[in-house]
């Protein structure tokens, strides 16, 4: 009996363990994507991705604390965030166009802007469509 429930954690803490990492990874590169973007000056896109980080923070703390519709709506704004990249890199041609006064050449936005694009697609993929993270949400966990 002791052996089977040994098995069991050990089974929720590799779950846990790999929502965790996806987490502290948009935690630790989540607010790159609107410091970049003021940087380019697109000042508004830059706004509305602070505001998409501040929900995405506080889904993170209803994820944590085992509320499943949170992790799907998690996973939706990464998806969401993921199109909307890919669509202002494609249908917005003067967002990748220099001004004559710009931080950071807007020539960089279609690479950094595709790679966090394809990262946030397949994390939000990922956060829909677990097994594993839909079972380490029902459980709840901490982040550190």
């Amino acid at each position: 009996m002791l052996d089977v429930q040994r098995q069991r954690q050990i089974g929720r803490k590799q779950e846990i363990l790999f929502t965790r990492r996806i987490l502290i990874a948009h935690l630790a590169v989540g607010w790159l994507i609107p410091a970049l973007l003021l940087f380019h000056h697109l000042f508004f896109l830059s706004a509305a991705a602070t505001a998409w980080l501040l929900i995405t923070l506080g889904l993170i703390v209803g994820v944590t604390t085992a509320q499943d519709w949170c992790r799907l709506a998690l996973g939706l704004s990464f998806v969401a965030l993921a199109v909307t990249g890919f669509g202002v890199i494609n249908f917005h041609p003067e967002a990748v166009t220099d001004p004559e006064t710009v931080t950071l050449t807007r020539r960089l936005l279609p690479i950094w802007g595709g790679i966090a694009s394809i990262a946030y697609g397949a994390a939000g993929v990922i956060l829909i469509a677990s097994v594993k993270v839909r079972k380490a949400v029902g459980l709840g966990f901490t982040l550190w």
